[in-house]
């Protein structure tokens, strides 16, 4: 319990990609029940909520200043939200997309609430992955890469080229530091594109999408080659959201279980 008597809680609220059409009922009941919110999300986002809601929200902004380590703008906010639960009852972080897609403020929250014996809820919203497939009108079926820019080299993580991938975070490629208002410099980015061009020709057709985040605005796809990813020092490429990258190859089919998924006598013994 805390010190005023109120129940430990902490919430990790999704309000998915675009605000307010994604809201669930479930992230507005865990909303109304909060005492405070925290968010990144900027105000004139967050207006579109109810006006009793949008009170209660305080701006983590202040905590990302560019050239300070990510990691240690992830841990203050994670103490600041335990102090105000430990305080005031319960509280939410309140986020876009789904809490749990590449989010270290989520990851670190629920560690700490595990480790002090704090309950803590994740409430789902839509996920940026579900809005890049809707904006490309494509399905997620027979397979689907979602790799983070940065590790993909940190880890050595070679992509499949008969699957789609999508690369997540390229405008923060190559650092562990807040990137703020700042951009990703083409020298930078061509040590992502060298590494990629390990895997895929430089006519790759590639796709920067940046999902609609607004009812009213649309969603916006950057079509080019592989090989221009970054652009040069005379005409810099800006960056979108994730990098859609289409398979380069056909997946190789495996006949003889495809025969068995088929045979009917087959399915009888294995279905009952």
């Amino acid at each position: 319990m805390s010190g005023s008597g109120r129940r430990q809680l902490v919430y990790a609220i999704g309000l998915g990609i675009r605000i307010p059409d994604h809201l669930t009922l479930e992230a507005l009941e865990a909303l109304q029940a909060c005492a405070r919110l925290f968010s990144i999300i900027p105000h004139n986002t967050l207006r579109s909520l109810p006006t009793e809601i949008v009170a209660k929200v305080e701006s983590l902004e202040p905590y990302y200043v560019p050239g300070v380590l990510r990691r240690a703008a992830y841990e203050r906010q994670v103490a600041v939200m335990l102090e105000a639960a430990a305080q005031e009852g319960p509280v939410g972080y309140v986020t876009v997309g789904n809490p749990v897609f590449f989010d270290s403020v989520t990851e670190g929250l629920g560690a700490e609430c595990k480790q002090r014996g704090i309950d803590f809820h994740i409430v789902a919203g839509v996920s940026s992955i579900d809005a890049i497939l809707l904006d490309l009108r494509r399905d997620v079926a027979p397979g689907l890469q979602v790799l983070e820019a940065s590790s993909l080299l940190a880890f050595d993580i070679e992509p499949r080229t008969d699957l789609p991938c999508i690369i997540m975070q390229p405008n923060a490629f190559g650092t562990s530091y807040v990137v703020g208002g700042r951009q990703v410099s083409p020298e930078a980015m061509a040590v992502l594109r060298e590494y990629l061009l390990r895997f895929y020709r430089p006519d790759h057709p590639v796709m920067y999408v940046t999902s609609a985040v607004h009812p009213s605005a649309s969603a916006e796809v950057v079509r080019f080659p592989l090989g221009e990813l970054g652009g040069t020092a005379d005409r810099p490429q800006v960056p979108g959201a994730s990098l859609f990258i289409p398979a380069a190859r056909p997946l190789t089919l495996n006949p003889k279980f495809l025969q068995r998924m088929e045979d009917a006598d087959g399915f009888e013994r294995s279905f009952r």
